[in-house]
C-alpha cells in the first residue's frame, strides 16, 4: 500500500479535494423522479422518489431549467462496465450488481430491462479476495477487451464499493503505461471506497486470522489484502499519492449511500451502529463523506444499506441466500440504474455539445 504521504498531508488532500466536488443533486433528483414515474408498475420493489433519495435540505437549486431526455428506443453507443466489491465473486452465481436477480447463469437476461437503449452491459469478474492492485489489472484488461469488441462505443464504468478502489487503480496502471483508451469517458462510483472505511483498519487482522483461511472454491484467496485495500489509512494515502497522476479527460460521478441502522439488514445493523462512533450517516461499511470522488458530480445519497441498493438477494430463489439476505433487501434497482445511465449519457452529451465550436 502507498505510504508516501504523511497522514496530515492525506487529510489536507481530502479537505481540498472535497471542495472540488460539484453539487448535481437537484439535477439527478429530477432525473430519478422522472424515471420513477415513467417506470411505475413495471418492476417489483417500487418506491416513490422521496423514499429513494435523502433530502438534506442543502441542495443547490437548478440554475436553469433542465429535463431528462426521453427514453430512446434506439441503441446507445455506451458500453457499461460494472465492477463490484469485496467477496462479490463468492456470490456471483447468485446475484449480479444492479441485476434483476437471475444470477450469473442468466447474466445477459439480468440486464434485459435496459434494452433496447442500453444493450451492452458487462460485469467484470474481479477477484473477491484480492487487493486493489491485483484487481486493477483485471479491470484494465476488461476495459481494453471491451474496446476490441465495441471500438466505436464510449465506455462508462460503474463501480460499487471496493470496485471503485479497484477501478481507480486500473486508471493509475493504464496511465502509467500510456494505455488509456480514448473512448473511456466516465467513472460512476456507488458507495465507493474512495477514502476507505474505519472498519477496514479494524477488521483486517480478523480477516487475515480467520476469514482468509476459509475454503471457498468459488473465490479463492489471492493475496490476503482485500480488506487492507479499503482501510481508511490505505485509501487516504493512495488518494493523496496518486489522484493527481490519474489520466485526464474522464468525467466522474459519485452516488453516496446511507441509512439508519433499523432500516439495514440485521447483519449490517451492528456494523452501522459501530461506524456511528465516527458518523451516523453510513451504510454499515462506508461513511457517507468518504464515498465521494474529487472533481466529481455529487448525484445524491441513496436511502439504503451497503447491499440492498445494488445486490438483489431478495429476488433470488436460492434456498440459502434468499432467506438469509432477504431482510431489508428490497429496493428499486432497475429504476436507480436506468436513472444513473440516462443521466450520465445526457450529461456527457451536453458537455460534448458545449465543446463544439
Amino acid at each position: 500500500m502507498p505510504t508516501n504521504a504523511p497522514i496530515k498531508s492525506a487529510i489536507e488532500f481530502k479537505q481540498a479535494a472535497d471542495k472540488t466536488v460539484v453539487d448535481s443533486r437537484a439535477r439527478f433528483r429530477q432525473a430519478l423522479c422522472c424515471v420513477v414515474e415513467q417506470r411505475r408498475g413495471q418492476y417489483p420493489d417500487e418506491r416513490n422518489c422521496e423514499d429513494i433519495l435523502h433530502d438534506l435540505g442543502d441542495e443547490l437549486p437548478l440554475q436553469a431549467p433542465w429535463q431528462l431526455p426521453a427514453a430512446s428506443q434506439q441503441p446507445s453507443n455506451l458500453t457499461v462496465i460494472l465492477v463490484s466489491g469485496v467477496l462479490w465473486e463468492c456470490v456471483s452465481g447468485t446475484v449480479n450488481p444492479f441485476g434483476a436477480g437471475k444470477g450469473e447463469e442468466a447474466s445477459a437476461a439480468d440486464y434485459d430491462y435496459l434494452k433496447p437503449h442500453f444493450p451492452v452491459v458487462e460485469v467484470v469478474k474481479v477477484a473477491g479476495r484480492a487487493s486493489s492492485k491485483y484487481n486493477g489489472k483485471i479491470v484494465a484488461d476488461a476495459i481494453h477487451e471491451s474496446v476490441l469488441h465495441y471500438p466505436n462505443n464510449d465506455i462508462v464504468v460503474v463501480a460499487y464499493s471496493k470496485g471503485a478502489a479497484d477501478t481507480l487503480e486500473a486508471l493509475r496502471q493504464m496511465g502509467e503505461a500510456s494505455a488509456v483508451p480514448a473512448n473511456l469517458k466516465a467513472l460512476v462510483t456507488t458507495t465507493g471506497a474512495i477514502y476507505g472505511s474505519p472498519l477496514g483498519d479494524e477488521l483486517d487482522g480478523i480477516y487475515k486470522t480467520l476469514f482468509a483461511k476459509l475454503p471457498w472454491p468459488s473465490c479463492r484467496p489471492v493475496d490476503d489484502q482485500p480488506i487492507e485495500s479499503i482501510s481508511r489509512s490505505a485509501r487516504m494515502h493512495w488518494m493523496a499519492d496518486h489522484w493527481n497522476e490519474l489520466p485526464k479527460g474522464i468525467r466522474y460521478y459519485s452516488l453516496g449511500v446511507y441509512d439508519a441502522p433499523e432500516n439495514q439488514h440485521w447483519a449490517l445493523s451492528p456494523l452501522s451502529k459501530h461506524l456511528a462512533k465516527f458518523d451516523a450517516r453510513n451504510d454499515s461499511h462506508m461513511i457517507y463523506s468518504d464515498q465521494i470522488l474529487p472533481e466529481s458530480q455529487l448525484l445524491g445519497y441513496i436511502k439504503a444499506d451497503h447491499w440492498s441498493f445494488v445486490l438483489p438477494f431478495n429476488r433470488n430463489k436460492h434456498p440459502f441466500w434468499r432467506p438469509f439476505f432477504n431482510d431489508n433487501n428490497a429496493f428499486p434497482r432497475e429504476v436507480l440504474f436506468e436513472s444513473l445511465l440516462r443521466y450520465v449519457e445526457a450529461d456527457m452529451s451536453e458537455a460534448n455539445a458545449a465543446e463544439l465550436p
